[in-house]
């Protein structure tokens, strides 16, 4: 209950500084903003105006993160006071740096525990020299990055590291989540490219599993259903239970390479013996 009490306090210290900001005088919001976000303004109210991307209406520019500008496009089109529009931004801006504490405890707590992933929410929030700190305002992408890097990893934490079979949803959700996160901040794809580099080494780890040999045979079989199975049966196995078997059996180092240790301990032969003879013995009877 303490660690969320946590997360509850540093919510509410940005809420109270959102409402000051954004009730208070138009200077005090005028001033906390960086120079950047009043050019994501100027972007966005020309893209309202159905005017393209430009900031002063003559050149055409490209030098903004898009998700964030898109965001403020509606802003922009339903507010015709600058000044309104500013307060609104802000109004944005601190309801997803409030959000940021519970995303990070989620993405976190799997691995860490309760306590640990609070820990590391509080500092990720309110650390000023974070490049990520959220204890400095500034109207950019910075809450709406934060969010969405760590919906990416603690997705990936569940998805790729602790789920034997990844369902199709799941794999589709976490490369939309990381390109999401591409266009928040366009450094953010090296993490998209880290995830997809982690889901293919998971894929080619599985197939490497694949009984060749007996998939060989159905092959020349033709039959299908039979090389289906194999296949299915390789994607469905869980290695880590197996392993620790085999690391104590065969005394083998600690970490051991687990597509080595799997294929040396003997598994594949024996399950695809005990799936001939099962199918052996169903003609016989």
């Amino acid at each position: 209950m303490r660690p969320r009490l946590a997360l509850a306090f540093v919510t509410l210290v940005l809420l109270a500084m959102g409402a000051r900001l954004v009730t208070g005088p138009e200077e005090r919001v005028a001033f906390t903003f960086y120079d950047d976000a009043y050019y994501y303004l100027g972007v966005a109210k020309h893209l309202a105006a159905g005017e393209g991307s430009t900031f002063d209406g003559i050149n055409g520019t490209n030098g903004y993160h898009p998700l964030w500008c898109w965001l403020l496009v509606p802003i922009v089109a339903l507010t015709h006071d600058p000044g309104t529009g500013v307060r609104a931004v802000a109004a944005l801006w601190f309801a997803l740096a409030a959000a940021v504490p519970w995303v990070v405890f989620w993405a976190a707590r799997r691995r860490f525990g309760d306590r640990m992933a609070a820990t590391v929410a509080v500092i990720f929030t309110t650390l000023p020299w974070l490049s990520l700190s959220l204890a400095r305002p500034n109207g950019l992408e910075t809450p709406l990055l934060a969010i969405l890097v760590c919906l990416v990893l603690g997705t990936a934490e569940r998805v790729v590291a602790h789920v034997d079979v990844p369902s199709s949803g799941a794999s589709v959700g976490l490369g939309a989540l990381a390109g999401l996160a591409t266009l928040t901040r366009l450094d953010a794809g090296f993490l998209a490219v880290a995830v997809a580099i982690a889901t293919a080494r998971r894929s080619y780890a599985k197939a490497l599993l694949v009984d060749w040999t007996t998939l060989a045979s159905m092959q020349a079989a033709e039959d299908i259903i039979g090389a289906e199975e194999i296949f299915k049966n390789a994607a469905a196995i869980d290695v880590r239970p197996l392993l620790w078997k085999v690391r104590s059996e065969m005394d083998l180092p600690d970490p051991v390479d687990p597509v080595r240790g799997f294929r040396e301990s003997g598994y594949t032969e024996k399950a695809a013996a005990e799936r001939i003879g099962g199918g052996q013995s169903q003609l016989g009877t």
